[in-house]
């Protein structure tokens, strides 16, 4: 009986032990050291809200330290139009339901944003800290959306904080011009 006590003792001492330390690299653990700064988002351009975007405009966007570009391009989206709408109806849905139910789940989200999708081709500087996205093409007097998704990280490793948002995500909208 002794043994079994011990035993549990050490598991348990090991498990809260692992609980503590964390497993993440984003700086934001359950320890609270904040010494490995999470990235962020500097500068988007066309800045939020604006309208009259000559057609063709290329999307900037700056980051505060070099990032892992790959986890940027799979989780950036752009869309317009009434495809874009309809689908931020959906997700002002979604959180108003708090994420609940099985229709609106953020999976079936991500996957309709995927296939509304505008393609484009990125080009980074060469720090790594700065992109442009050159989208494929754009029309006038259409409302658009840059979404990006929470998962990017930083050359390092390093998870964007996002959890502040509900959806985990940025988002910045624009017009282009008549």
């Amino acid at each position: 009986m002794k043994r079994i006590v011990i035993f549990l003792g050490i598991i348990v001492s090991a498990a809260l032990f692992v609980f503590i330390a964390g497993c993440g690299k984003n700086g934001n653990d359950i320890t609270g050291d904040n010494s490995i700064p999470a990235p962020k988002i500097v500068n988007v351009f066309p800045a939020d809200g604006s309208t009259d975007v000559p057609i063709g405009t290329d999307i900037g966007i700056k980051f505060d330290m070099p990032m892992d570009t790959l986890s940027v391009m799979q989780n950036f989206y752009f869309s317009g139009g009434d495809n874009m709408h309809l689908w931020m109806d959906s997700l002002n849905q979604y959180q108003n339901m708090g994420g609940m139910g099985n229709m609106m789940d953020m999976d079936h989200m991500m996957n309709w944003i995927d296939s509304i999708h505008i393609s484009g081709e990125f080009h980074w500087n060469e720090s790594g800290d700065s992109c442009l996205y050159i989208p494929g093409t754009m029309m006038p007097d259409t409302d658009y959306m840059i979404y990006i998704n929470g998962d990017i990280m930083s050359h390092d490793g390093n998870m964007m904080d996002m959890h502040h948002l509900d959806y985990e995500g940025h988002m910045y909208h624009f017009t282009t011009v008549q």
